[in-house]
């Protein structure tokens, strides 16, 4: 005698098998098709944040260059500033304290 306790309703047919798996089958692409939206939604949250990114870094190496430019303009005027104190009487630029001290 073989034995067929668990199968009291009976085997499912090999349609309700292909049903099963077809139901199963839809399922999992339903899943997949509401990640792939979340995904792409993620993507399109990062492409605008790195836009973005872009915007104030360049915005910020504007600012550095113009930063730069100021400070070699300040210390330029600083040194020509220190070196007209060097100069006696302020009358003679560099060049010409240069001569006088070589003749």
């Amino acid at each position: 005698m073989i034995d067929d306790a668990g199968f009291e309703l009976g085997m499912p047919t090999p349609l309700e098998c292909w049903r099963q798996q077809a139901h199963m089958l839809a399922s999992e692409v339903g899943d997949l098709q509401r990640d792939l939206s979340n995904a792409r939604q993620t993507v399109h949250k990062l492409v605008l944040m790195h836009s973005e990114a872009c915007k104030e870094r360049d915005a910020f190496m504007l600012e550095l260059a113009k930063t730069k430019r100021d400070m070699s303009e300040h210390l330029r005027m600083g040194a020509l500033q220190a070196a007209k104190r060097l100069v006696p009487n302020g009358s003679h630029s560099l060049s010409e304290s240069a001569k006088g001290n070589q003749g």
